[in-house]
């Protein structure tokens, strides 16, 4: 069974295997699937008379058991994640045994989408050594009847001694299942309302209505009047709402909500008299302030951190956030399911990608079989402020240093670690790349290095080392440079044409450029 087929609830496949597999360990039974369906079964493995091992569906989520006619039934469930989503989901069970002295005891590994959900339970050792009867999948198949169907899609039904055991053949007995997983598209004949687009889900669509318009009935927001205090409202696709409320000269806010105890005009606050907010916008303040208070407050889609004077952006990363909004204090963006970091940017999973559905593992299709996934590279995020591609074991990925440098970045993507700490050494602060220039003058004797030279490049270290947050390698090599040329120069000179005699912040540069943090 190398190509998907569709089960519709009342669909069956039957292989009569007359007992030539043996469970013996260790060993392996494995599929992939997709379906919006809650319940049903999804294989189903006799073993001789009694023992049963059953993959199936409960309440949307993956049910491991084994049964063995009247003793107390092994049941594994997968809770942390919900299956019925229309996506495929590899699935294997691995059996093996553990030795301890004379003790050997037998465990089943279950693995969901290659192996981003691992669970494990002890099993008796009574299935080791039985044969194999028959095996159901998408539903068992009885005297005429289906019981326990499933509606949707499998294939790649696999068992044996190895995780990649060919695919069985043709099945013994097919009941009412269709070749290939074909579903027609809802939205050629949905009935979404005006002002909605319909989206195919895979067996199921989605109405969205257009920006303005809200509800199942995809209702014109205005027609709800969501504005207040005799406001009018109007349609504007392009605002983040699909409409926005025209307030009169009393009222402010987005449904013109507040009234103004004033008529202050943007970025000037108080009463009776108005003054100028002062807020800096250099330092990610909004222009206008509290217009009772004159408290600034950070722009739109900006935090501050307690005890900081200045607002920095939330840049929430997109696809792993669902709002551009962050906490205000914290900086921390809305994340999807399994997305974590502050910017809803990074995967706990190495090997995963943040997508729009949260974390996915990230595997390569090999020979066209969508069942068939391995791990080939790092997946793409962020890290030090740079977005490293998507990357091929144990090859190197380079990409232009952080924004605001210049220079290459280099990161390795490990077959065993996934990706290592990245080496921003070879990366040179805007500031540091117009020393390195003056530096280089000197060097090549095209400025002669005197009292005054000196002086001036002595400042103008310092003031790139103190105004740098941090520093990176070529950062300190340029100062590095510098410096022993500026210290080789003052060690030759004497008395007044010292520039230390001169400066009393020459001394300085030395203590600035050696607490200088490096990256």
């Amino acid at each position: 069974m190398p190509h998907p087929h569709r089960f519709l609830g009342s669909s069956a496949l039957l292989w009569d295997l007359k007992n030539d597999v043996t469970i013996s360990t260790p060993w392996y039974l494995g599929l992939a699937f997709r379906t919006r369906a809650k319940d049903g079964i999804l294989l189903q493995a006799q073993a001789e008379q009694y023992t049963h091992l059953i993959f199936q569906l409960t309440a949307g989520q993956l049910v491991f058991s084994v049964t063995r006619g009247s003793a107390q039934p092994v049941r594994l469930r997968l809770d942390q994640v919900q299956v019925c989503d229309g996506r495929w989901h590899d699935l294997q069970l691995e059996l093996r045994d553990i030795r301890s002295g004379r003790e050997t005891r037998y465990v089943a590994t279950v693995r969901l989408d290659f192996g981003l959900y691992p669970e494990t339970v002890m099993v008796g050792s009574e299935i080791h050594g039985l044969k194999v009867k028959h095996l159901h999948v998408g539903g068992v198949l009885g005297s005429g009847e289906v019981k326990s169907g499933i509606r949707g899609c499998i294939q790649g039904v696999r068992l044996g001694v190895r995780p990649d055991s060919p695919a069985l053949p043709r099945p013994t007995r097919a009941v009412k299942v269709e070749t290939g997983c074909n579903v027609g598209n809802l939205c050629s004949t949905s009935s979404c309302p005006a002002h909605s687009q319909c989206s195919d889900e895979w067996e199921r669509h989605t109405c969205l209505c257009e920006p303005g318009f809200y509800g199942k009935s995809c209702t014109d927001a205005c027609r709800l009047n969501p504005c207040e205090n005799e406001a009018r409202c109007h349609r504007k696709p392009s605002s983040s709402h699909g409409y926005v409320c025209d307030c009169g000269d009393n009222h402010y806010g987005q449904y013109c909500q507040h009234r103004s105890e004033q008529q202050c005009p943007r970025g000037w606050w108080g009463n009776p008299t108005c003054g100028p907010c002062h807020c800096d916008v250099s330092k990610g303040f909004d222009p206008d302030c509290n217009k009772t208070t004159g408290q600034c407050l950070c722009k739109e889609f900006h935090y501050r951190q307690r005890g900081s004077d200045i607002c920095l952006p939330c840049d929430c990363y997109p696809v792993g956030s669902f709002t551009r909004t962050c906490d205000p204090e914290s900086g921390q963006c809305q994340c999807r399911p399994g997305v974590i970091g502050r910017q809803c940017n990074m995967c706990d999973n190495p090997f995963a990608e943040v997508t729009q559905t949260g974390c996915e593992a990230i595997a390569n299709v090999v020979s066209g079989l969508v069942y068939l996934f391995i791990y080939d590279g790092c997946p793409k995020m962020i890290t030090m402020g740079i977005w490293w591609p998507r990357t091929k074991f144990n090859m190197p990925a380079v990409v232009p240093c952080p924004k605001g440098s210049v220079g290459a970045a280099i990161r390795h993507c490990d077959i065993n670690r996934g990706w290592l700490e990245p080496d921003l050494y070879n990366c040179t602060s805007p500031a540091f790349v117009e020393l390195n220039t003056a530096l280089e003058a000197v060097e090549r004797n095209e400025t002669v290095l005197n009292t005054i030279t000196e002086k001036k490049l002595a400042h103008q270290l310092r003031d790139v080392t103190e105004a740098t947050t941090y520093l990176y390698g070529n950062d300190l090599q340029i100062a590095e440079r510098l410096l022993s040329r500026l210290l080789t120069f003052e060690s030759l000179q004497t008395g007044f044409g010292l520039t230390a005699t001169q400066d009393a912040h020459f001394t300085e540069v030395r203590i600035y450029t050696v607490h200088a943090p490096v990256i």
